[in-house]
């Protein structure tokens, strides 16, 4: 089936096309959506492409779809899901990204708003446009589209659907049985998406000591970089310790503020 011969719609029933140049792998509706420079990057016009740059929220939940409804979007080293994130994010996760190289295409890559799926265990990297590449249209049929619900204790405020998606302890945190909650632990690629959807694509989500948008991390993630979180966080909202690797934390990497999943769950 050939995705040039398609047309997509996102979840507003607005035509999306594929970009050009550093574009190429991202879907654009061409919609105004934002604020100029209150795009996930800081850079953009707050129109969603048409060619490049940041995508809006509806477009990418619906490239979030196609990419991880047929469940190919897995490490070439070590088969685990990959995990779908912006540079700007990947940058200030990890100090050591200057650019980012795909795996695949060998292609180098430096702007911001470039969502990359990347394998945090083994670094590897994937380019959008390989990653596009991927999609098997036909297999789209088969995906089971089922609503994420919020788990409760640890994994109160983040979405689940219950569905196995992955072997056990390949998850985020590696302590996980490859289910996707239902009551708590790592969410799928897809719920993630949903998640990051409601809450932080639409920029509601700043610090309230420099107004820097929070970037969406794991604890997990973030311990790996940043010794201070090795044994858990505080939430600078409700004071509550978090110290699971699934659980999810809003984080402004200038202030060292951060706000757990339910703060931010109850901010939408």
């Amino acid at each position: 089936m050939d995705k040039n011969k398609l047309i997509f719609k996102n979840s507003k029933n607005i035509i999306i096309k594929e970009g050009n140049g550093d574009g190429e792998g991202i879907l654009y509706c061409g919609q105004e959506y934002t604020n100029k420079e209150a795009c996930q990057c800081s850079s953009c016009d707050g129109i969603c492409g048409p060619n490049y740059g940041c995508a809006c929220p509806d477009c990418e939940y619906t490239l979030a779809y196609l990419l991880y409804a047929t469940e190919k979007m897995k490490c070439g080293k070590c088969n685990q899901i990959l995990i779908r994130i912006n540079f700007f994010n990947l940058k200030a996760l990890n100090k050591t990204y200057e650019i980012f190289d795909c795996d695949i295409c060998n292609k180098s890559y430096n702007k911001s708003y470039i969502p990359v799926l990347h394998c945090f265990k083994c670094n590897y990297n994937v380019c959008p446009k390989c990653a596009f590449s991927k999609i098997d249209l036909s297999d789209i049929k088969n995906y089971k589209n089922i609503i994420p619900i919020p788990g409760k204790e640890s994994g109160e405020g983040i979405l689940y659907c219950g569905n196995k998606y992955t072997n056990e302890g390949f998850c985020i945190c590696g302590e996980c049985d490859g289910n996707c909650g239902k009551t708590k632990g790592c969410p799928c690629p897809m719920c993630s998406i949903i998640g990051g959807y409601n809450i932080n694509l639409y920029n509601n989500l700043y610090c309230f000591n420099c107004c820097n948008l929070l970037i969406k991390t794991t604890l997990k993630e973030i311990s790996e970089h940043k010794e201070e979180y090795k044994n858990g966080f505080y939430c600078s909202n409700c004071f509550q310790t978090y110290n699971k690797g699934y659980c999810l934390v809003y984080h402004c990497y200038k202030c060292y503020f951060d706000i757990c999943q339910i703060c931010a769950y109850e901010n939408i």
